[in-house]
């Protein structure tokens, strides 16, 4: 009887990506904290891709009050295009400066800017508390983001980030006055996460321009009937063919047919290499004068 009542339930599946995560230690707390919604199933955040992949009931809630909780903790939230299965691919990029892509920018600049006046002050011999207001300037305007970050964790998750630690630390250094030790710390945290962010931010423009190898639709083979499909409907043990010049959809093992297949996109390798039956192929490499029939395997 269980059985048949939890077959009627009506299950959805969605992907939101999610901006603002610096390390993998954000990419966990939304996790948890998307977990914790009532009638979310599974929730798993792929960092690298700044991805959140969800299965969910959707008589209990919808992909909008899961884009509300990322965002109530900090993040940017944003659901995918799953138009029939089709991946877009935008045919002209904008350029985005640098301190819109990567949030801590400014605050390092700013507070890399006012630690440099302070000292320079301080060597010139200009008086004391003008030198202790540019350093709280310097500390207000560059711990203002974590701070705000780490208070919106505590709020919405009930949990203690690195955020919230870094603050706390640079008030008690601003509590017995030491000013330019706590500018020094807003700093480097920010440097710190300016950095991260900067290497993240480039891995998933790889893993973006991977993925803008791969074809959106391939040729399946289903009994008898072949048909051409989006990509994202293709399941593992499907069988694909791939004629002369075309890319292959997805990674697989050679079933029939014998070929060369160009893997320069995806290993660099130079010269086309030889597949036949039982070989592995990779998804965005050219199949090259053959035709192949492939399982799909990923």
């Amino acid at each position: 009887m269980g059985e048949a009542e939890g077959a009627d339930e009506s299950f959805a599946a969605s992907k939101i990506t999610i901006s603002g995560m610096d390390c993998p230690d954000c990419a966990a707390k939304i996790e948890k904290a998307v977990c914790k919604l009532p009638g979310i199933i599974s929730a798993s955040v792929v960092f690298p891709a700044g991805r959140l992949d969800l299965k969910y009931k959707s008589a209990e809630i919808n992909v909008g009050d899961v884009i509300e909780k990322v965002n109530s903790l900090g993040y940017g939230a944003s659901e995918e295009d799953r138009r029939t299965g089709y991946r877009e691919k935008s045919e002209k990029k904008t350029l985005v400066p640098l301190w819109k892509r990567n949030q801590y920018v400014l605050p390092t600049v700013v507070s890399g800017i006012m630690l440099f006046i302070g000292i320079a002050g301080k060597i010139g011999g200009f008086a004391n508390i003008l030198i202790n207001a540019v350093f709280i300037a310097g500390i207000a305007l560059g711990a203002y983001l974590p701070a705000k970050n780490g208070l919106k964790i505590l709020v919405n998750a009930h949990e203690m980030d690195i955020n919230l630690l870094m603050a706390a630390s640079v008030l008690g250094a601003v509590g017995i006055g030491e000013f330019e030790e706590a500018i020094v710390v807003v700093f480097l945290f920010s440097l710190g996460n300016a950095l991260e962010g900067y290497t993240v931010d480039k891995t998933r423009n790889s893993i973006r321009a991977l993925m803008e190898l791969v074809p959106n639709v391939a040729l399946a083979r289903r009994g008898e009937i072949e048909a051409l499909l989006p990509v994202d409907e293709i399941k593992v043990g499907d069988v694909v063919v791939v004629r002369p010049g075309e890319k292959i959809p997805m990674d697989g093992r050679v079933l029939a047919g014998y070929s060369s297949v160009n893997q320069a996109p995806v290993t660099g390798e130079s010269l086309p290499v030889a597949k036949e039956v039982g070989d592995e192929v990779f998804a965005g490499t050219i199949n090259g004068h053959g035709s192949l029939e492939i399982q799909v395997s990923k």
